[in-house]
């Protein structure tokens, strides 16, 4: 059995630890930081003397951030970033064994693969990279005589069959295969090294899609092996280093251009039955609209759901808003993306972010002790703020006695009844929410008070 290569990750995410290091300049020049923990899983926000910066770049592996421009001399400098404690091992098989993943048990690598793509086809080269942005990594390999695929991983759990496949088969394959944000729009992009013919191959990703074909590719004068990104000439782009086997290492330098509109915050936040998204700006080039797209966490595709003007060409920073008045058909982990359009019909994506919106639904959760004497709590679940009521009937359907707890706001809540002074027996009780656009529900129950 040969293993060409082996990448970490977490498959699940159970075992990443968020920490915040703080970095000061000490002279005057290039912003590049190293990160004391490797591999990097996510970088959540950089900060420079408090304020937010999205021109940086980073590599999982190599730990380091590199801010572009220049930055004074005591500059403070934050990064946020999640990274992999304990990792689990990906491995791509060379001859006569699957490519599989190997679990991490409290610090030991399982001996048996967990997970493997179900043949023996010969594969070199193996990374992991959130290509979709859902919080979990997914798994790419490379080909050897045959075609580069890549496996999404859904909550901790792969693909059985790749969902993107190369449209080309390099021979005798690839050599070394990474994910690395190459024109900073968030999304990471596949590059991949083949021995020979001699050539680098790098699909961009756009949008969580990539293309089947190459975006850019370099031919070597002789044989490849490696590959590496850095930010050489510290614009806050990452460039691309080749090594080959019997000429010098090859640099290039990263000529794209950058996103025309530099995002420096987007956040995403519940207020009352509302998603408010809030996101600023410093800079803007060509810029006509932001088109909002929103995706549940639950397999589903994103879908437009509204948009909001840009300001053209502009310098000066800028702030936007826009509230999504409709996510009440989902539950749990949405994520909303602003989808950048150019006056040309150019689209560029933002990252993601993402919000837990309420699970919860207005529900009688049952009251205890019951029965009981002559105490009791009722408990139930809102959804959103209402004005709550409770009425409490003898077993002839006579009104005994009304509790008001007023206006209630979304959460799990209580009303202490006591029944001092009322007959034993059996008592019913219905619970009233009226929403803030005058909507009733009632829900109703009983209890027995004992004595």
């Amino acid at each position: 059995m040969i293993s060409n290569s082996v990448a970490f990750t977490d498959l699940n995410n159970s075992d990443l630890t968020r920490v915040q290091e703080t970095f000061t300049i000490p002279e005057t020049g290039k912003g590049a930081v190293h990160l004391s923990k490797t591999p990097i899983y996510k970088i959540h926000s950089v900060t420079v003397n408090g304020t937010p910066v999205g021109n940086y770049c980073s590599d999982p592996v190599g730990a380091f951030v590199s801010i572009g421009g220049l930055l004074s001399q005591g500059a403070s400098v934050i990064v946020d970033y999640s990274y992999v404690k304990k990792g689990d091992v990906g491995a791509s098989k060379w001859v006569n064994f699957a490519s599989g993943v190997y679990l991490n048990f409290e610090g030991g690598i399982s001996g048996s693969p967990f997970w493997n793509v179900g043949n023996t086809v010969s594969q070199k080269g193996s990374g992991w990279g959130d290509y979709d942005l859902d919080g979990y990594m997914d798994f790419a390999i490379g080909g050897n005589g045959n075609q580069n695929v890549l496996y999404k991983n859904t909550a901790g759990t792969l693909s059985s069959s790749p969902v993107w496949t190369s449209n080309h088969t390099p021979t005798p394959g690839v050599q070394e295969l990474i994910f690395n944000d190459v024109n900073n729009d968030g999304y990471p992009d596949l590059s991949t090294v083949s021995f020979s013919p001699p050539r680098v191959e790098l699909f961009i990703n756009n949008g969580g899609s990539l293309p089947t074909t190459p975006t850019w590719t370099y031919i070597g004068a002789s044989s490849l092996n490696s590959i590496a990104y850095g930010d050489v000439d510290g614009n806050g782009m990452l460039d691309l280093a080749v090594g080959t086997a019997r000429t010098p290492i090859v640099v290039f330098l990263n000529q794209l251009e950058p996103v025309p509109v530099e995002l420096t915050s987007f956040s995403a936040e519940v207020a009352g039955r509302d998603v408010v998204l809030n996101w600023s700006t410093a800079s803007e080039t060509n810029n006509k609209e932001f088109r909002i797209e929103r995706r549940p966490l639950t397999g589903e595709t994103w879908k437009e759901i509204g948009s909001v003007s840009g300001s053209g060409t502009t310098t000066s920073p800028r702030t936007y808003q826009f509230s999504d008045n409709s996510p009440l058909n989902f539950s749990g982990r949405v994520q909303y993306r602003l989808n950048q359009i150019d006056f040309d019909g150019t689209n560029h994506y933002s990252k993601p972010v993402e919000v837990d919106l309420n699970t919860l639904s207005f529900e009688l959760l049952g009251n205890y002790p019951n029965p009981f004497n002559p105490e009791t709590v009722i408990r139930y679940n809102m959804p959103f703020s209402g004005t709550v009521s409770l009425k409490i009937y003898d077993s002839r359907g006579e009104l005994i006695t009304t509790l008001s707890p007023g206006i209630t706001e979304s959460g799990t809540h209580e009303i202490h009844l006591n029944m001092s002074g009322k007959a034993s027996g059996v008592y019913f009780y219905t619970l009233e929410n009226v929403s803030v656009e005058n909507t009733i529900s009632r829900l109703t129950g009983k209890f027995i008070m004992t004595k």
